[in-house]
């Protein structure tokens, strides 16, 4: 497993904004934002669902935003982009340096990278339908049976 990283603006002889993963903090699907060269924490609360409001016989809780909690990280932490690896250095909670570990090519076809992902959020599915992916480097899928072959 990995955290997240947000970086909302770019970062000064740094990554530049977007999403980012590591290893290097609690390994719990956590999601954290650097913001003004601080690290911090989303926090949420989670509510248990209604057992007849449960989607797929699944999704016992319901998370609520509450708010950032500053991680005071202090150390190396190793990002990973989809262009991009840098080990960012915290002293005393706040981001002091930024070390471009490796950079990768972008895709090309499009100016803005972004294009196709946006294309894919702009599909929109009918009632009933449920989207999923092959998994081989091929397309999502349709599929009428929101069950998807599982028995609950």
């Amino acid at each position: 497993m990995f955290d997240t990283i947000e970086i909302e603006t770019d970062v000064e002889n740094g990554p530049s904004s977007g999403e980012y993963q590591t290893k290097d903090l609690e390994n719990c699907l956590h999601t954290y934002v650097l913001e003004d060269k601080r690290l911090y924490l989303k926090l949420y609360k989670y509510k248990p669902v209604d057992e007849k409001k449960r989607r797929h016989g699944l999704h016992f809780f319901e998370s609520e935003y509450i708010g950032l909690s500053d991680t005071e990280f202090h150390g190396w932490l190793e990002i990973y982009g989809p262009y991009e690896t840098w080990k960012l250095k915290f002293t005393d909670g706040e981001l002091k340096e930024c070390k471009l570990m490796e950079s990768f090519a972008k895709p090309t076809g499009s100016a803005n990278p972004q294009d196709e992902e946006q294309a894919v959020e702009n599909e929109t599915l009918k009632a009933g339908e449920v989207a999923y992916w092959s998994g081989d480097g091929g397309e999502y899928t349709v599929d009428e049976d929101d069950d998807a072959g599982y028995d609950y």
